[in-house]
């Protein structure tokens, strides 16, 4: 199993078995986007979509990336990271960072960075250099 690109003009056909993994994730987004949202970015290309697929050729875990450019360097944002059960956590990174890093590479990033709990930062074993907090109105 690796994680693989999904292309834009391949999104379509498994558009429905990816929605409901990514609506799960989303849950905890606060509601600043939705999956029409990320399927327009998907198209435009400004979000990559990546999924690991099981032997079946169905989909067990899902991630988003955006590429952020700075003035100084870029960075592969890790946008949503999702599994069909969300289970399965440890293996999916394992596999799946090193994927992601070349990916990173090739587009001149200087780092991967996504927003995430303390607790994940350490099970990643990568650097905890901020917090977001909110305070819902």
């Amino acid at each position: 199993m690796t994680l693989t690109r999904v292309w834009p003009d391949s999104i379509p056909l498994f558009w429905s078995e990816i929605v409901p993994i990514i609506q799960r994730a989303l849950k905890h987004d606060y509601d600043k986007t939705n999956p029409a949202d990320l399927l327009k970015r998907f198209m435009l290309g400004t979000f990559q979509l990546w999924a690991f697929f099981s032997e079946t050729a169905s989909i067990d875990c899902v991630v988003v990336t955006e590429i952020l450019e700075f003035p100084n360097k870029s960075k592969l944002h890790v946008f949503l990271w999702a599994s069909v059960d969300g289970a399965g956590g440890d293996k999916y990174y394992t596999l799946g960072i090193p994927v992601l890093t070349e990916f990173a590479r090739e587009h001149n990033c200087s780092c991967l960075q996504a927003y995430c709990r303390k607790g994940l930062a350490r099970k990643l074993d990568w650097d905890y250099s901020q917090c977001i907090i909110t305070k819902t109105i």
